[in-house]
């Protein structure tokens, strides 16, 4: 199981919303306890109800979780199309939200100079 990867993925959309530990624990129903030991990639029995109630609060799908529990990715494909992109994804020490910010930062620069010629 990929505890670790649950909580970055977790930690990366709480920053990304400006979310405290308590922001999203009011959002999901749950302790402050429950998030806290989620984002210590500490697995309880209660991590079903948890998790679930959490996927809601942060807008993903049903299951998302599980998955990234099982299988360390959203299950989405790979969001490369060029070499460098490739390059990117396969950077292991960074996180999957971390790697798709950098790639989409990449295009963006590549959109900026296009437009300047």
């Amino acid at each position: 199981m990929h505890w670790q990867v649950l909580a970055d993925h977790i930690a990366a959309e709480m920053a990304r919303r400006g979310w405290t530990q308590r922001d999203l624990a009011e959002a999901a129903g749950v302790g402050t306890r429950a998030v806290w030991e989620l984002l210590k990639a500490r697995p309880k029995k209660r991590v079903p109800r948890v998790l679930a109630a959490v996927e809601v609060a942060l807008g993903w799908e049903p299951g998302t979780g599980r998955r990234i529990l099982e299988t360390g990715s959203t299950g989405e494909p790979a969001p490369y199309t060029d070499e460098a992109e490739r390059e990117i994804w396969q950077a292991t020490s960074l996180t999957e939200a971390e790697r798709r910010e950098l790639i989409e930062y990449l295009r963006m620069r590549r959109r900026l100079a296009e437009q300047a010629g």
